[in-house]
């Protein structure tokens, strides 16, 4: 799924730098600065590159929180199994550190 998810937000990031360096200028700082000739930058319906750069838009924020989303989970998975092996290397050199206290503790000859 990671992989699928991947492979798709490098394909979309590709086509949205395309779609992008393909709009045409709007002017220069110009129009930003009260120079254009339009009222409030109303431009009327945006034409098919402008919508295109919108759906891929939409489509990187979508990849991209489900990306991060996967990949915080991942960690959690992780972080149990780091938590596992710590409990097991724990229980083993409790084993070992019980074998070596009984060892010292057994008596070393016979008593009678």
């Amino acid at each position: 799924m990671y992989a699928f998810l991947m492979f798709i937000h490098v394909v979309v990031c590709l086509f949205l730098v395309v779609v992008v360096l393909l709009q045409p200028g709007r002017g220069g700082i110009g129009p930003a600065m009260g120079g254009g000739n339009q009222v409030f930058g109303g431009g009327g319906a945006g034409n098919v590159l402008t919508k295109a750069t919108t759906a891929f838009a939409g489509v990187f924020m979508i990849t991209s929180i489900s990306l991060a989303y996967l990949s915080s989970s991942g960690n959690n998975e992780l972080k149990s199994r780091a938590e596992e092996r710590k409990k097991v290397r724990a229980e083993s050199l409790g084993v070992q550190k019980k074998g070596a206290e009984e060892s010292k503790s057994a008596p070393s000859g016979d008593a009678k």
